[in-house]
C-alpha cells in the first residue's frame, strides 16, 4: 500500500515539473531575471538529476536560481538517520540562513524523507507566534513558513518586482509537501 502511494506521489510531482517547465508567456516573460531560492531534501536538491527541477525552471524561464537543499532534509527537527545513529538529518528551516539576498520566489519541498523515519505529524497550534512544536512536522512546517513570513517580507517582494503582484503570503513561496 504504501509503494503504490509512493508511486502516486512521484508521479504528481513529475507531472507538477512537466507542467511548470511547459509554461509559455504571451508577450514579455514576467519571471526573466528574477531570483528563486530552492529550499528542501535530495528531490529539490536534484540529486541524480543534475540541479533537479530547479535548474528546469531556471533556465526555461531565464530565472537566477539558488537551491541550498539537501538530501535527506527533513521538516521536522532533530531526526536521526538511523535508529542505530547518533547523526541528525539537515533541518529544511536551517536552509533559510544559507540564502543570501532578496528572492521573488522561495520554493520548498519536503515530507518524504520525515515518512520514512517515522516523524510524528504533530497538531497545527493556535496562533502564528513562533512557538511551534519543530520536532514534528507539522510544528516545523509552521516554523519555516514563520521564518519565511519573518525575514522575506511581502514589501521586499512588492518592490522587487515592480509592484507586478500582490499577496498575503511572504514572497512568493511555493511549497510541496505529503
Amino acid at each position: 500500500m504504501v509503494v503504490r502511494n509512493m508511486d502516486k506521489i512521484i508521479s504528481l510531482m513529475i507531472t507538477a515539473v512537466m507542467t511548470v517547465t511547459s509554461c509559455s508567456f504571451k508577450g514579455e516573460n514576467p519571471l526573466d531575471g528574477k531570483r528563486i531560492a530552492f529550499i528542501g531534501d535530495s528531490i529539490s536538491y536534484g540529486t541524480n538529476w543534475q540541479g533537479g527541477y530547479g535548474k528546469l525552471i531556471g533556465e526555461q524561464y531565464n530565472m537566477n536560481v539558488t537551491n541550498v537543499s539537501k538530501g535527506g532534509a527533513t521538516l521536522a527537527d532533530n531526526v536521526h538517520w538511523s535508529e542505530n545513529s547518533d547523526g541528525y538529518r539537515p533541518y529544511i528551516t536551517d536552509m533559510l540562513d544559507n540564502l543570501d539576498g532578496d528572492y521573488e520566489y522561495i520554493i520548498a519541498e519536503g515530507g518524504l524523507n520525515d515518512f520514512w523515519g517515522h516523524s510524528e505529524l504533530g497538531e497545527i497550534t493556535d496562533g502564528f507566534n513562533g512557538d511551534f512544536d519543530e520536532n514534528t512536522m507539522t510544528g516545523g512546517m509552521e516554523k519555516m513558513f514563520y521564518e519565511i513570513k519573518n525575514d522575506f517580507s511581502a514589501e521586499d517582494a512588492q518592490s522587487a518586482s515592480g509592484g507586478h503582484f500582490k499577496s498575503s503570503m511572504p514572497r512568493r513561496a511555493f511549497c510541496n509537501f505529503l
